[in-house]
Formats: structure tokens, C-alpha cells, sequence
């Protein structure tokens, strides 16, 4: 069972998060493990939730996505409290308890986001607190504020140092029209979302949402008995509502974004496969699903290492006439035009001008990026919105 919860996720694209990767998703990755580890131990050894909440909170210090697993961590007290019966999650009383700790995570998470207003609030409530709590806050064991004392720090810290809070709005695609068509290169519930999103769980999950549908739902009776795996279901749960809502600015080639999906879902699809099926099935079935994950992954591997092998640099120049524009490349902004930007990334790129008048068309082109060159963007942009696709872009001479 050891190696198979090591080679089980391993053998999905995470692995090549682990492969010289220069962004700080290994840290989230690695650290959100050990928290799944950690979480193990509350169950079975009765270890405190400090220890799995501080390894999340240093996650989310890497990477603020591991914001969204906290609500993960939310079964822990009760379930070291009920010596690991899952059962006991569902009780009225425990029911309020999570959202009472939930309601007060989020309060933190948007407080801290203003220097004034998360002090101002420590100032009002922490003596509140401690001379005369209400017996609702009370009832809370110290195992709770255990599990939420590696937040509040993270959260302090960051509001006393006036650190950038990520706008996480901004990171959700649009409904419809009318929308920024050079911030998003869709829409919520359009085929390219579903495409996009589709193609992450296949490199990092691909039995994970099939599981989920068949455990977690036709057996779920069964599964809320068992602590280690209605805490991998709500893991899982919490990883599906975010991976699904956040917008991928750079499409599939920001996969790595999402990389953190394949240690719940993997987590949750093994344990499962060896909880619900005998062990001469799960024996033979484990092998095959792990041949089957390389075989799906090994070819993304590749392709994303020939990105590196064949990685290279261009010079963008943005000349739009008559008028000036906002520039993008690859769903991100550079800024207003005239532009150059130096030492953008080779490859497939798409080139977007959004202008800052009324009445003229956007312009929009995909190609190629070859490392070493320098291009030109400078479309004639019509006007009375009549769709113009401008000049083709040319290498320009350095």
C-alpha cells in the first residue's frame, strides 16, 4: 500500500512539477502532501490539527490556491474528538461548529486584505474573546483554535506587512458579454473552458472525477463512516469547486496552476479503490490504472520538455494605428501602445489589441513566436466596429 500511495499520484503530469520547475508549485504541492499526511495522522495517531493546518498555511504562503483547501481541514477536530468516527460530522451541533470556524476563516481571509480593518477588528474582538466570550464561542474545544492559529499568523503577517492580497475575482472567467476580450479569451460555459479544464484532470486526475461519482455518491453511506475517507471526499470536493470556477489565463499551458488537484483526487480515488474492492481486485486493478496514467501523461511530459529544449526569447513591438490600444499576449497585459516588449517567451502565442476609443475594432492574431526575432504588430484598426484582422505580423529587423 506504501508504494502505491507514492506511485499512484506520481505517475499523473504532477510529476513534472518535481523536474526543474521554476514557479513555486512544487513548494504548494509538496507542502499540501505532507498536510494530507499529517491529516492522516489526526485521525488514526490523535496527533493535533496544528500540525496539517501549518503545513496548508505554508502552501497557501507559496501559492494562494491552497487557500481553498482550508475548509478540508474543518473535519479534523471533530473527528480526533470521536476517535475517527466520520458518522458524527453530520450532527447538528458539529454541523454548526465547521460553519461558525468556516464563516470566521473567511471574515480573516477578507479583513486582512486592509491594514486598518483586520487590526481594528483584533482590537474590538480578541478582548472580547478573552473576558467574556458568549457560550457559542465557548463550546469550541482548544483543538479548533489549534487548527485556525497557523492562519491568523499567516494572516497577520501579511496584513502587518501590507503584502499584495490576490484579487481573486479577477481570476474567475466571465458569464457573458459584455466582457474584457483581452483579459479572458472566453466565457465560463463555452466549449474552450470545458476543453481546457477537461484536459487538466486527464493529465493530473484522470480517475478522480470517476471515482468521486461512483464512491463518493453510490456509496457515500459507507464512505461517511470511515474518517480517513469523508475527509478525502471533502478535500476533494473543495478542490473541484475551485479548479472548476478559476480561469486559466494562458489556457493549457497553465496547467501547472492546477497542479495541486492531483493530491486530493488521487488520494481519494486510491484509498477508495482499496477500501470498496477486494484485495486480489485492487492488486491487479492499481497496476493497470498507474500504466494507464503514464500512458495518458508520459506524451504531455515530453511535449513540455521540448518547450524547455527548444526554449528561446522574442522582442514584441505594438504599432497599432490610429489610435492606442491595450496590449496582450497570451491573455496577460503588457500595457498601452506604442509598445516593445523584450524577452517575451517563443512559441504559440496569441496577439491581442483592445483600443481605448469607442468605435474601433479589436484586433486579434495566433502564430508562432520563432526564439531570436523580433516582431511587429501594426494593424490599421477600422472603424464603426467593422472586424479587421489588420496586417499580418512580419519579422522585423533588429
Amino acid at each position: 500500500m506504501c508504494y502505491m500511495t507514492l506511485v499512484f499520484p506520481s505517475s499523473t503530469m504532477i510529476l513534472n512539477i518535481f523536474c526543474g520547475h521554476l514557479e513555486f508549485y512544487p513548494w504548494t504541492c509538496a507542502l499540501l502532501m505532507l498536510s494530507a499526511y499529517l491529516s492522516w495522522r489526526c485521525i488514526h495517531d490523535g496527533i493535533s490539527s496544528f500540525w496539517p493546518s501549518l503545513a496548508m498555511a505554508l502552501a497557501a504562503a507559496f501559492h494562494t490556491s491552497a487557500v481553498f483547501y482550508f475548509p478540508a481541514l474543518l473535519f479534523l477536530p471533530i473527528l480526533i474528538s470521536q476517535q475517527g468516527n466520520g458518522e458524527t460530522l453530520f450532527e447538528r451541533d458539529n454541523r454548526l461548529r465547521i460553519l461558525g470556524f468556516f464563516a470566521l476563516f473567511i471574515l480573516v481571509s477578507l479583513l486582512h486584505r486592509t491594514w486598518w480593518a483586520y487590526f481594528t477588528a483584533l482590537v474590538v474582538v480578541v478582548p472580547l474573546v478573552y473576558w467574556g466570550a458568549p457560550n457559542w464561542i465557548r463550546c469550541y474545544s482548544k483543538e479548533w483554535w489549534w487548527m485556525f492559529l497557523p492562519w491568523f499568523l499567516l494572516y497577520t503577517g501579511r496584513a502587518y506587512f501590507e503584502l499584495r492580497a490576490e484579487p481573486l475575482f479577477e481570476h474567475l472567467p466571465p458569464l457573458g458579454e459584455p466582457y474584457d476580450h483581452g483579459a479572458y479569451l472566453y466565457v465560463a460555459f463555452s466549449w474552450e473552458h470545458l476543453y481546457d479544464k477537461t484536459l487538466f484532470h486527464l493529465w493530473l486526475a484522470p480517475f478522480g472525477i470517476i471515482t468521486l461519482l461512483y464512491f463518493g455518491v453510490r456509496k457515500f453511506s459507507e464512505v461517511k463512516k470511515d474518517a480517513w475517507l469523508i475527509f478525502l471526499l471533502n478535500f476533494s470536493l473543495w478542490t473541484l469547486l475551485w479548479s472548476t470556477l478559476f480561469y486559466p489565463q494562458l489556457r493549457t499551458r497553465d496547467w501547472d496552476l492546477f497542479a495541486t488537484i492531483a493530491v486530493p483526487l488521487n488520494l481519494f480515488a486510491l484509498y477508495s479503490i482499496t477500501r470498496f474492492l477486494q484485495p486480489q481486485w485492487y492488486r491487479r486493478l492499481i497496476p493497470i490504472l498507474i500504466l494507464a496514467q503514464l500512458g495518458n501523461t508520459v506524451p504531455a511530459v515530453i511535449a513540455n520538455s521540448g518547450i524547455l529544449t527548444h526554449r528561446g526569447y522574442v522582442t514584441l513591438r505594438y504599432e497599432p494605428t490610429p489610435v492606442s490600444c491595450r496590449a496582450f499576449l497570451r491573455g496577460l497585459e503588457l500595457g498601452n501602445t506604442p509598445l516593445t516588449q523584450q524577452n517575451a517567451r517563443a512559441g504559440k502565442a496569441e496577439v491581442r489589441l483592445i483600443p481605448h476609443e469607442r468605435g474601433y475594432a479589436s484586433w486579434s492574431q495566433a502564430l508562432e513566436l520563432q526564439p531570436g526575432r523580433e516582431y511587429l504588430f501594426d494593424p490599421v484598426l477600422k472603424h464603426e466596429s467593422v472586424t479587421s484582422r489588420g496586417e499580418e505580423s512580419h519579422p522585423a529587423e533588429p
